[in-house]
C-alpha cells in the first residue's frame, strides 16, 4: 500500500486530502478427502485458489466554517478470484475457472461543531462486498463451485451525534442500510457451505454508548476517565435487520419478505464498571445481554436471548525499570448454559453451538 496526505487550503479554508493505492494476494491449497466415519480417507478434492484485490482511493476533509465540516472520498476496486483444479475424474468434472469484481463507492459527509463539547454528523455512502475464496467454494447442491456468485453492492446512511465533556463521553447514532445482491447462506449440509445472492437486504437501527468517570484517583493519570477513582461504561445496540422481497430456499420453499436475517440479534446490551480503590489496582464486572436469534430463513428455529456475567482485575507494579501488569478474569461466572453461535440454514437441524461455560485466563504485560 502506498498513500499520500497533504494540508492545503481550498478558498482559504483548510483542506486535508489523501490519496492512495494498495494491492492484496492471496494462494490457498485446499484439499479434502471422504469421510469414512471420522477417518481420512480417498482423495477427493486437490485444487489452488487465488485472490487478490487492487484499489485506488482519495479522501479529504474540508473546514468550510469554523463550525462545519465537509468530508467524503471514492474508492475503485478490482477483485479477482481463481480456482485451479487438479483433481479431475469422470466423476469430478474440471471445475477450474475465475471471475472478476469491479466497483466504484463514494462517500460524503458534514460534521457540525455546533458546540466545544458537542458534534453533529450525517454520512452518505454506497458499499462493496466481494465474495471470499470460502463463499464460492461449493456450488448448488454442495459440488463444484460457485464462481458465479455476485458481489454484493449497498447503499447507506448514518446520522449521530458525539458529546464529551469533562470525564463523561456520549454518542448516539442511527443508521439504515439497504443491500443489492447480498451473500447469504443458502444450505449447511455435512460441514459444506453454499452461499447465494438475495436481493433486499435492509438493515435499521440505533446505537447508544456511554461511558463516564466518577470521583478523583490518586496518583492516576488525567486522560480522559483515566483519572477517576471508578469508571462505567454502557452500549447498546438496536437492530432491525430482515429480507425485503421474498424469494425461495434452498428446498423450494418460500422465504416472505419481512422474515428476519438469521444470525441477527434484535438487542445487545454490554454494561461493564471498574474501581480503582488503589493506584495500581482495578477491578472490574462486566454484563453482556444479547436478544434471540433465528437460525433460519424461516424463522422456524431461534437461538434464545442470554445474559453472562464477567469479573477482572489488574495490578501494577515495577520490577527496576521495568512496568508489569498483572491481570485476569472469570468469563461467564455464573456457568450459564448458552447458545454462542448458530449454523445458518443448517440441513440436518443441528442449528446450534453450545458456547464455553466457565472460563478463566490470567496474563503479564511487560513495558519497559
Amino acid at each position: 500500500a502506498l498513500s499520500w496526505t497533504r494540508r492545503t487550503t481550498a478558498g482559504g479554508l483548510p483542506l486535508q486530502w489523501t490519496a492512495g493505492v494498495e494491492a492484496n494476494g492471496m494462494r490457498d491449497g485446499r484439499t479434502g478427502f471422504v469421510n469414512n466415519n471420522g477417518t481420512q480417507g480417498a482423495l477427493r478434492r486437490d485444487e489452488t485458489d487465488k485472490a487478490s484485490d487492487y484499489g485506488a482511493f482519495a479522501q479529504f476533509d474540508w473546514t468550510l466554517h469554523p463550525s462545519w465540516e465537509l468530508v467524503g472520498g471514492v474508492r475503485a476496486s478490482r477483485v479477482k478470484l481463481s480456482i485451479d483444479d487438479h483433481f479431475v475424474t469422470a466423476a469430478s468434472p474440471d471445475d477450474s475457472g475465475s471471475t472478476t469484481y469491479n466497483n466504484v463507492s463514494p462517500v460524503l459527509g458534514l460534521v457540525w461543531h455546533a458546540l466545544d463539547t458537542l458534534n453533529v454528523y450525517a454520512n452518505l455512502g454506497r458499499g462493496f462486498e466481494s465474495p471470499t475464496l470460502t463463499e464460492v467454494a461449493y456450488g448448488p447442491g454442495g459440488v463444484g463451485s460457485n464462481l458465479g456468485l455476485q458481489a454484493s453492492t449497498s447503499r447507506q446512511g448514518e446520522i449521530g451525534v458525539k458529546w464529551q465533556q469533562q470525564r463523561q463521553r456520549l454518542e448516539a447514532a442511527l443508521f439504515d442500510a439497504d443491500s443489492h445482491d447480498e451473500i447469504v447462506p443458502l444450505s449447511n449440509n455435512a460441514g459444506r457451505t453454499v452461499y447465494q445472492n438475495v436481493d433486499g437486504v435492509r438493515r435499521r437501527g440505533l446505537e447508544l454508548a456511554w461511558r463516564g468517570g466518577f470521583g478523583e484517583q490518586v496518583g492516576a493519570a488525567a486522560n480522559g476517565v483515566a483519572g477517576s477513582r471508578y469508571e462505567a461504561g454502557l452500549a447498546y445496540t438496536y437492530l432491525s435487520a430482515y429480507f425485503g422481497e421474498s424469494f425461495l430456499n434452498a428446498q423450494g420453499q418460500t422465504v416472505n419478505a419481512g422474515n428476519r436475517l438469521p444470525g441477527t440479534a434484535r438487542h445487545s446490551l454490554n454494561f461493564d464498571i471498574a474501581c480503582r480503590p488503589l493506584p495500581p489496582l482495578v477491578l472490574g464486572a462486566e454484563m453482556h445481554v444479547d436478544s434471540r436469534i433465528y437460525a433460519d430463513d424461516l424463522n422456524t428455529q431461534a437461538a434464545p436471548g442470554y445474559a453472562t456475567f464477567n469479573l477482572r482485575a489488574g495490578y501494577e507494579f515495577r520490577l527496576g525499570k521495568t512496568r508489569l501488569f498483572a491481570f485476569g478474569r472469570i468469563d461467564n461466572i455464573t456457568d450459564r448454559k448458552y447458545i454462542g453461535s448458530v449454523i445458518v440454514n443448517e440441513a440436518n437441524g443441528r442449528y446450534f453451538e453450545p458456547a464455553p461455560g466457565r472460563r478463566f485466563f490470567v496474563g503479564l504485560r511487560a513495558a519497559m
